[in-house]
């Protein structure tokens, strides 16, 4: 899967670039594995390959002086720091998948590490847990809310993909005079297996 996701992302990054998005010059350099894995050891998560490949490809980003722009990589989709991400597991994930399982026996563990979010405060979580089919797949998380088992995509790469295509077909694209991006997605015809898979 890490290839897929890379092939993704490179992909994504091109067609903000030709369409002349300034978010791309904002996105941080990639980090090293050994720090990824580091700073998810304090919770004991083990990150997939494709968490690897994420933040590897960027850490985040950080708004270039003198622009007013928050860092879209899609319509109200912002990358996140390894920094961010850890603060938003410690802060407000972690705690939350916590108060699941004892109160409710939530069956899915609190293993699931935020890598984006959206200008609405929904988070795309990663499945960190070990010895699991499903190690690896996303998920949207919002008011203590995850997308069903079913609807999760298998790996981050799927999502991303998406976001490329919207861009490429012109449902999403920058619009310099507006200052954002322009949706025009389709809610109302979009397949019911991707309508459900949304993770943002």
């Amino acid at each position: 899967m890490p290839d897929r996701l890379h092939r993704a992302l490179e992909r994504l990054e091109a067609v903000l670039a030709a369409q002349g998005h300034p978010v791309v010059d904002g996105l941080q350099p990639g980090i090293k594995e050994n720090e990824v894995r580091g700073r998810l050891a304090q919770w004991g998560l083990d990150p997939p390959e494709d968490l690897i490949t994420y933040f590897g490809w960027h850490n985040g980003y950080v708004t270039p002086a003198g622009r007013d722009f928050h860092g879209e990589i899609g319509s109200g989709v912002r990358p996140m720091s390894l920094a961010q991400a850890c603060q938003a597991y410690e802060e407000g994930v972690r705690f939350d998948l916590e108060t699941l399982v004892e109160h409710t026996g939530w069956a899915d563990g609190t293993e699931w590490f935020p890598v984006v979010v959206s200008t609405s405060g929904r988070y795309v979580l990663m499945d960190c847990r070990r010895d699991t089919p499903s190690r690896g797949s996303v998920a949207g998380w919002e008011n203590l809310e995850m997308t069903e088992p079913q609807f999760r995509p298998a790996t981050l790469a799927q999502p991303v993909e998406w976001w490329a295509e919207y861009f490429e077909t012109g449902v999403w694209r920058w619009d310099p005079t507006d200052g954002g991006i322009v949706n025009m997605l389709d809610f109302a015809t979009m397949p019911e297996e991707r309508l459900r898979s949304q993770v943002v």
